[in-house]
This record gives C-alpha cells, structure tokens and sequence, in this order.
C-alpha cells in the first residue's frame, strides 16, 4: 500500500486547523504551545495560550516570572508539573540568549523530551523529524493494520513509516498533517470519516473494514481511591490554606487543609476539640469527586467557622477575595463550594 504525500499535504492546505501557535511558528511559540498540549486537547489549550503569550510574549518575559505567576495562569489546565518545567526551561533558554536549534541540546532542556523535541526541531526548524504521539500512531496502525502492541516499538514503527514518507516536503507542515488527520479524521472513539481521508485508498483497514481493530487497546489500569476530608476555616471573611510541597502530585500549589481519610461530623468536632480549636459551628459541605490520571479523589468537606485565628496547622489566613487569585489552587479543591 502506498502513501501519497502530496495529495495529502494538499488536502492539509485545504483543511488544516487554524490555530494561534501556527500563525507565526517561533520556536517560543511552538515550545509554549506543545507544553501545554502534552497530555491536554487542543480545545482546552487554546485559552491558556492566548492569556499566556499576553502576559509573556517572549521567552525573556516568561524566564522573569515566578512559579507562583505562573501557575496562577496554568490554574484549570492540570499536570502542574508542566507548569513548573516550562518555567525552569524558560530561565535555562533564556541564559542561552539563542534557542536551542538542536534535538539533542532541546532534550537537555527541563519537561522537553523526545516528542515535544521533535516537534519543536520540525515546525520551528523545519528539521526531517517525525514527533509521534496519539494521532501519528492511529493513522500509523491503521494504514499498515499494524499489530504491535509494544507501544515504545509501534511508535517506532510509526516514526520509520513516516520519515521514509518524508521525502522533500516541509517537515512542518507534513508533521502537522498529520496531527490534523488524526484529530480530524481517523478518529479515535468510533469509526473514522474514512469517506474525507486523503489516504483511503492506501489504508489497509479501510480495505479490510478493520478500523476499529487499530490501534491495539491496552488495558486501562483502575485508578487508586483516595477518601479525604477537607477542612474550610473560616474566620469572618478570611480563609485558611497552606502551600503543598515543592515536588509530587499539584506541587507548590495552594489548598485547604485535609486528612487522608473520611470523618464524620462528630468524629471532626471531637478532633477540633482535642486540639483546642474555637469553634461555632461545623457546616456539612456538598461532596465531591477529582479525578487524575491515576487517582480518585473523593472530598467530604466541611466549612468550620472559627471564633479566633489560632489554628494548629501549618499555613496562612487569607481574604476570601484573593482565593485562586492570588493564591493558585487546583481545579480539585476549586470545585467546593464555600458556601452551602
């Protein structure tokens, strides 16, 4: 079956995806728009884009910020970690005073790995680079009815098909291609718009009505529950939060404080009066659920109104009002409702 890389890349000039990023593909701006979409759809991605390159239009202005800034704008867009390397990556390009040209220097950079490298080497540099990531190994699978199910050697597999597919044509555009074919097209839930591919007439599984089959599922592992209870102080119109830890799941944000475990109102109000907390009333909060990648978490809140603002927990008292504006606090604990 053949690959035919110009009626492609023509329908690509006729269909592609407007997006910001492609509109001048710096290598700032290709670095900035592939942090954020590792792990995250394009939809989601597009607001934090906008808002991110007003507030640091240069890779300059976004080494001068702090991780505190920054994660105030990433708040909402999850994986945190990104946040942070993509701020240390900043302070460490910016001391280069040129951006890294090269796979092997961008792959020193902090949070940039072998596809967010290869990436930024195609559409900034226009270098001869496949970066692979969902969509390429879906279209990938499906055209050749590829049966790996070693995903390290599918994407393999992939990146060899479509370098040798790579001939003269920009590496930009045709690594762009790609990812819109996948996104738009040769879908991944339900069957793929087989009828608008450009390369349906090379694709084995569209021959062989296997489309479905590719790729090969892997099996979704459980994701581990996590029972909380979450304690809202609240004094007047103040809050009480501490700051998580500079490393691990949501690090360096802020929360309110927690116990690894679900309490009930009477076991909470014992607590509190073993620990010589001034309360007037404990208020049962509506539940609630977050989940990540490879957690649940299920929150029982409770909001405590406090009659002074010695507490015996690490953290700080601060204006209700300034709450995930000054403060920057993950979407998990966004989702409880101070007021019942």
């Amino acid at each position: 079956m053949t690959f035919s890389t110009s009626s492609f890349l023509k329908w690509y000039i006729k269909n592609q995806r407007i997006l910001p990023w492609r509109e001048d593909p710096t290598p700032y701006h290709v670095y900035l728009s592939e942090m954020m979409l590792q792990q995250t759809q394009v939809k989601k991605v597009l607001p934090y884009y906008i808002r991110f390159l007003k507030a640091y239009p240069s890779i300059d202005s976004l080494a001068s910020a702090t991780l505190k800034e920054v994660n105030l704008l990433w708040q909402g867009l999850g994986y945190y970690s990104r946040a942070k390397n993509l701020l240390e990556g900043a302070k460490t390009i910016a001391k280069l005073h040129s951006f890294p040209h090269s796979k092997e220097d961008l792959l020193k950079i902090s949070g940039i790995g072998e596809y967010t490298a290869k990436a930024i080497c195609a559409i900034a540099f226009h270098q001869k680079e496949i970066a692979v990531d969902g969509n390429l190994i879906r279209v990938y699978s499906r055209f050749q009815e590829d049966k790996e199910k070693n995903l390290s050697l599918l994407k393999r597999n992939a990146e060899a098909f479509f370098k040798k597919a790579l001939q003269k044509e920009d590496p930009s555009s045709f690594n762009q291609a790609l990812m819109d074919l996948g996104e738009m097209v040769c879908l991944p839930n339900g069957m793929p718009l087989c009828a608008s591919c450009p390369l349906k007439e090379g694709c084995k599984a569209y021959k062989h009505s296997t489309q479905l089959l590719y790729p090969p599922k892997k099996e979704k592992k459980e994701r581990k529950q996590v029972d909380m209870t979450v304690l809202l102080f609240r004094y007047q119109d103040q809050i009480f939060i501490h700051k998580r830890e500079d490393k691990g799941l949501l690090a360096s944000l802020y929360e309110y404080p927690n116990v690894p475990k679900e309490l009930e109102k009477s076991e909470l109000e014992r607590i509190l009066k073993e620990q010589g907390i001034l309360f007037s009333k404990i208020l049962s909060l509506r539940k609630e659920k977050h989940a990540f990648s490879h957690i649940l978490w299920k929150m029982t809140p409770y909001r405590i109104e406090t009659e002074a603002l010695d507490i015996p927990y690490p953290g700080e008292w601060i204006a209700l009002k300034d709450l995930g504006t000054r403060y920057p606090m993950p979407s998990a604990f966004k989702k409880i409702k101070i007021e019942n």
